[in-house]
């Protein structure tokens, strides 16, 4: 074999275990950087189930809030909550591609729709119920002024038993107004119960007040005011029907769609856990691999670098016979006619090159 053929045969074994070493350097860089953007998507994916859930939480939080106080400051903290939920779903929309995670999703999405027509329908019937409020709190205040002031007509003009009676009246308007009110602040279906009751009692004093009384006028007063109860007990029933729908639908819709939001979002983060707790172990085994390949190749790469040169130096010079310094000064010796040149054999015999140009002189 020729020095050129063993030159290459060396170099070429050492390029191929750099190659070796870089091939697998480059596939546990490339697993690696897959294995990085994927659990980073499922670290992205996981967040992002979680901020939908907390906007859901915000809106239940701000509904549960109007719920209480009717306010406007509830209803900006649920529509500021609410737009953040869909901003959330439609970024869910985009980036989440698995079936069943788009199943969840699907499942988010329609109880959200419902949650806001549900809430917009709330919000009518509280508008009607803080209407009828509004006027109760005012019918009721001046009914009660009214009594009180044929009470004190009757007392002036000695008419005890019509000043009895309008008391009566009085009182028996006094209890159905704390039966309103309860309703307004409590809406439970004992106090609508009860609020009916104490109109009865309201209507018989009425009649016993109507009877009793000697003055026409105040007589004519008091059926008037007979007649307006039916206004005020009619609001009552009003404000009190639309109190009824907007906790039935708080209660029975509202709060069972939360859960049901709140429970499609664990298991779309759950989901996205079960794959980082796969990806990580995956990845960190896979660069593992990678390390050892890698540490081993270069041990060998080096090694065979080490030897393989050894050997191209023992092969050189068993080519050549001596250092090529020295056959450089004989060859320009010779080439000047100088044919006394003493060739050294060292330790052994002479060989090669420096042995053919022994023998040439």
């Amino acid at each position: 074999m020729t020095l050129a053929k063993k030159l290459i045969l060396g170099f070429g074994l050492v390029l191929v275990l750099l190659v070796a070493m870089g091939g697998i350097s480059y596939k546990a860089l490339s697993d690696a950087t897959f294995g990085f953007t994927d659990y980073r998507r499922t670290a992205r994916g996981s967040l992002l189930s979680g901020g939908i859930m907390s906007s859901m939480l915000q809106m239940r939080l701000g509904v549960f809030s109007y719920m209480i106080s009717s306010s406007e400051a509830a209803l900006r903290s649920y529509e500021d909550a609410r737009a953040e939920l869909a901003k959330g779903l439609d970024e869910a929309d985009r980036s989440i591609k698995n079936p069943d995670r788009r199943k969840h999703l699907a499942t988010v999405t329609e109880a959200f729709a419902q949650y806001t027509d549900g809430v917009i329908e709330l919000r009518k019937h509280d508008q009607v119920r803080q209407a009828e409020i509004n006027t109760l709190n005012g019918m009721g205040a001046q009914r009660v002024q009214a009594l009180a002031q044929l009470a004190e007509a009757a007392q002036r003009e000695g008419d005890a038993v019509g000043a009895a009676r309008a008391e009566a009246v009085l009182r028996a308007m006094l209890e159905l107004r704390v039966a309103v009110v309860k309703m307004m602040a409590d809406t439970d279906v004992k106090w609508l119960e009860q609020a009916k009751q104490d109109a009865v009692l309201v209507s018989e004093a009425f009649n016993r007040l109507v009877t009793d009384v000697r003055n026409p006028a105040l007589r004519d007063r008091a059926r008037e005011l007979y007649q307006q109860r039916t206004d005020y007990f009619s609001a009552f029933e009003r404000m009190s029907a639309a109190a009824l729908k907007r906790d039935d639908l708080f209660h029975n819709r509202l709060s069972k769609l939360g859960p049901v939001i709140a429970q499609a979002c664990d298991a779309i983060q759950n989901s996205y856990e079960a794959e980082q707790r796969e990806i990580g172990p995956r990845v960190q085994a896979s660069n593992e691999q990678a390390q050892l390949l890698t540490g081993a190749i270069a041990l060998v790469a080096v090694a065979a670098g080490v030897v393989i040169a050894w050997l191209l130096i023992r092969v050189v010079m068993a080519q050549l016979g001596a250092d090529p310094a020295a056959l450089a000064a004989i060859t320009r010796r010779i080439a000047a006619g100088d044919l006394d040149v003493s060739f050294n054999a060292g330790s052994g015999r002479l060989r090669g090159v420096y042995a053919d140009m022994k023998d040439m002189v």
